[in-house]
């Protein structure tokens, strides 16, 4: 996994170089590294930031992006990390600056970021740009703590990481962390065929790794009042809950949604037609 958490024993205050009123954390220009790597479900880019931890962006087999950084002694005491991106002073481009701040939770050493910010970084990092992370006054640390992520050697690296990113999402077994069940008219009964595929889903939820989450959302086709499309909806979403729960999968990682006959995947009418809306989409991730 990136980011593995490093064991820590006595709190002490880490060692950065101090500037001004502020803790600066940051690879040397001679030691910054990005290493892309390959786990059999998710791709990872990283880079050490001595002294303070690991930062570095992971692509999941469900295609999602994240940005994480992992201090290797937690914040104790709940707070925000400002996030923020700046030109270095040989680099002619204006910068974002400030983009948002982040909560960072008590004995929680992982600052996750999600894909639109993300991909910021990764895009600014690609310009030459350099992320900043500043955490505001909180213990173990004795006053402001910015780690600031290197662009040095980035580019290699990340194009590495994309090749990565291209075969995990062309790997055959890939297309089963989404998959859709198909349903008569009128009708929440799973079919022979639904419960075989969802057995499946059931057994990579477990076998695979980064998969932690269900998403269940229910269709129906345009056929019938908006009331009665909805409630048809919800109850093919809830039949395949039970089902998956039935199966083993906690329920507490699924999330359940319902559309009526809202987003249709194919538009038009005819049996041929409403037969492909008559559905629930499963997705598993991360």
């Amino acid at each position: 996994m990136l980011l593995a958490a490093r064991a820590v024993g006595a709190v002490d205050p880490p060692q950065g170089v101090q500037e001004n009123h502020v803790l600066a954390y940051q690879a040397r220009t001679a030691d910054a590294r990005w290493q892309a790597s390959a786990a059999s479900r998710a791709c990872d880019l990283s880079q050490v930031i001595k002294g303070f931890g690991l930062a570095g962006f992971r692509v999941t087999a469900g295609g999602k992006l994240h940005f994480v950084l992992q201090a290797q002694q937690p914040p104790l005491e709940s707070g925000f990390v400002e996030v923020a991106i700046s030109s270095p002073a040989w680099l002619d481009q204006p910068a974002p600056g400030l983009l948002t701040e982040v909560r960072s939770d008590v004995e929680n050493p992982v600052v996750k970021l999600g894909k639109p910010l993300a991909l910021r970084l990764f895009n600014a990092l690609e310009a030459g740009m350099m992320p900043r992370l500043r955490y505001a006054n909180q213990a173990p640390f004795p006053q402001n703590v910015e780690v600031r992520v290197s662009p040095v050697r980035f580019r290699h690296a990340a194009a590495d990481f994309r090749r990565c990113v291209s075969d995990l999402a062309s790997r055959p077994d890939a297309a089963m962390l989404a998959s859709e069940i198909f349903f008569a008219t009128d009708s929440a009964d799973l079919t022979q065929s639904a419960r075989e595929r969802l057995d499946r889903l059931a057994g990579k939820f477990f076998a695979a790794e980064g998969i932690t989450r269900v998403r269940i959302d229910g269709f129906a086709d345009a056929r019938g009042e908006e009331g009665h499309n909805q409630r048809l909806s919800e109850r093919r979403a809830f039949a395949v809950r039970f089902y998956l729960v039935s199966r083993g999968v906690p329920i507490d990682a699924i999330d359940v949604g319902a559309f009526g006959a809202e987003q249709p995947v194919v538009a038009g009418a005819g049996e041929s037609i409403w037969a492909q809306n008559r559905r629930v989409k499963v997705t598993l991730g991360g």
